[in-house]
């Protein structure tokens, strides 16, 4: 198993928190984790995203593509 989940939105959205959450739940099932943060813009309404990539063997980087989009508004949906 190799999922890449991109949760992406506008800055103030809870994307961070979101992912922190992901990666918890997936370390703690024994899973890989590695997790990317991508800041477009530091300002409330500004488009963000985070990676967090989890497989069952060692993985060290990201991928491009996202297996799975969390779009969290509309701009992000057509964007990424």
């Amino acid at each position: 198993m190799d999922l890449n989940i991109r949760i992406a939105g506008e800055a103030g959205q809870g994307i961070k928190t979101t992912g922190h959450l992901l990666v918890d739940a997936f370390a703690s099932m024994g899973l890989w984790v590695f997790s990317t943060q991508s800041y477009m813009s530091r300002i409330r309404g500004g488009l963000n995203w985070q990676d967090v990539r989890v497989a069952d063997y060692p993985i060290t980087s990201s991928r491009e593509n996202a297996d799975l989009l969390v779009a969290l508004t509309e701009e992000a949906l057509h964007t990424l």
